[in-house]
């Protein structure tokens, strides 16, 4: 723009995001020659029309020679996803034994319970929030995302009303990722047995005794064992022994969260979380989504295949016998089971899809023809079994989508040893295999340029 015998000239910029604009008077030193009503119209000759300052113009027309910025866009921000604001603390803590001042680590007082009272608040929720647009200095909207409503399942003896959550009965919290319920106690004075028979129970279980051989305890929350498994089956969210389980190899624990025992041998067990005995883990098969610990008293681990997504530490791997002995760390073990398992059904859920269309598109009845009823019939059939089938392919598709991502984020694993690992040992980190060959004390092993490396135990 140019105004008057003086040549003023109103320079404009934009910047590279359309997020802000710049203007500058030349051509005269004078203050004021040009109003600031022009100014807007030479910043609309450039397509300037959102987030004006009008101080910031004051400027430009009182200081000539001088940029200012005049105009800023303004960024969208994202609504907020819906959220529950617990109001008993659930720790991650929970059921992982704690060491005590003296240095030593306490396997009896677990904490593995949250206990409320009938009509308790359990929980407010916090309900989504609208995102705020946003635009370019030159009008262009930026869109924001709405906040989501996040999924949260209401479980067994819990109210919702009017946005809090609220306990039906008294008994004990289980705050699961996406569940949230209270359950009572199922207390057991003696050992899982002919007496008995098997427990299936939704809430959390006391056993008193012992879990005898073949028997089958499952709980929707803890399993305290005060006695021994003896080649039994319990399947929990939290598993305590306080004894050992010797499995004779048909003993199978699996808990949600974590494990803890004095001992377990020739057993199968596993946890989404962690595992932790304080003796010995002997020929067995163990495997934690996040850590295996054997480092109260003997903490020993020899024979058998033990693996964890993040960490082992214990006293001493392997023995001076060389039974063999893998310790595998880097990937959630129990992730990758059900991986592999879904990436098998969705290869045969997709074939039965495939399949099933095929046979719709053949037996489809037309409009003018006479079609028999039982043809009719299987159509139906078929239109319903294609529906689920893809239902279910896309549930795969997404959780499978899920796991890779968490594969993606996975932390480079860690091996550690405050005592002797004996040859006979196979390190896996990450996929790469270490086998030990001599003896080696105080160690922690790392993965670090493609292979696996140690340095002095921490």
């Amino acid at each position: 723009m140019e105004n008057g015998a003086n040549k003023l000239v109103v320079k404009v910029s934009i910047s590279d995001d359309d997020m802000q604009a710049f203007a500058c008077v030349t051509g005269s030193d004078a203050p004021g020659e040009i109003s600031q009503a022009e100014l807007i119209e030479e910043l609309k000759q450039y397509g300037v029309v959102f987030g004006v300052d009008a101080t910031a113009l004051e400027d430009v027309r009182i200081k000539p020679g001088n940029t200012f910025a005049v105009a800023k866009g303004l960024l969208p921000v994202d609504g907020k996803d819906s959220e529950y604001i617990m109001k008993y603390e659930v720790s991650e803590d929970k059921g992982r034994p704690k060491e005590t001042a003296g240095g030593r680590v306490d396997y009896k007082n677990l904490d593995l319970f949250t206990a409320v009272m009938e009509n308790d608040i359990i929980a407010e929720k916090i309900m989504p929030s609208k995102g705020t647009h946003g635009s370019t200095v030159k009008g262009k909207l930026l869109k924001a995302r709405d906040g989501r409503e996040r999924r949260m399942v209401i479980g067994k003896n819990i109210a919702l009303e009017e946005n809090i959550l609220r306990s039906k009965i008294s008994g004990h919290l289980i705050v699961g990722r996406d569940k949230i319920e209270v359950l009572p106690v199922l207390e057991l004075k003696a050992d899982i047995d002919l007496s008995t028979g098997n427990i299936d129970f939704p809430g959390n279980v006391l056993v008193k005794g012992s879990i005898q051989a073949g028997f089958i305890v499952k709980a929707g929350g803890n399993v305290q064992i005060q006695g021994s498994v003896f080649g039994g089956t319990v399947e929990a969210q939290n598993i305590e022994v306080k004894h050992g389980i010797q499995g004779a190899n048909h003993a199978y624990l699996k808990a949600r969260d974590s494990v803890i025992a004095k001992f377990m041998e020739n057993a199968e067990v596993m946890a989404g979380e962690n595992i932790s005995v304080s003796d010995a883990i002997l020929h067995s098969k163990v495997s934690a989504g996040k850590k295996v610990t054997a480092t109260g008293g003997k903490g020993i681990i020899a024979g058998g295949h033990v693996a964890a997504g993040e960490e082992i530490d214990a006293k001493t791997i392997g023995t001076h016998m060389a039974p063999p002995t893998v310790i595998e760390v880097g990937i959630n073990p129990m992730m990758k089971e059900e991986f592999l398992t879904l990436r098998n059904e969705y290869k045969n859920a997709a074939e039965m899809f495939d399949s099933t269309q095929k046979s719709m598109h053949l037996i489809k009845p037309t409009e003018d023809a006479i079609v028999p009823s039982a043809r009719i019939e299987l159509y139906r059939k078929l239109t319903n079994t294609h529906e689920a089938l893809s239902t279910r392919v896309k549930e795969i598709k997404e959780r499978l989508y899920d796991l890779e991502s968490e594969f993606d984020k996975a932390k480079d694993g860690k091996i550690k040893c405050s005592g002797y690992v004996y040859p006979g040992v196979k390190l896996v980190i990450n996929n790469i295999v270490y086998p030990v060959r001599d003896n080696m004390q105080f160690s922690l092993f790392f993965v670090s340029g493609g292979e696996i490396k140690f340095s002095p135990y921490s």
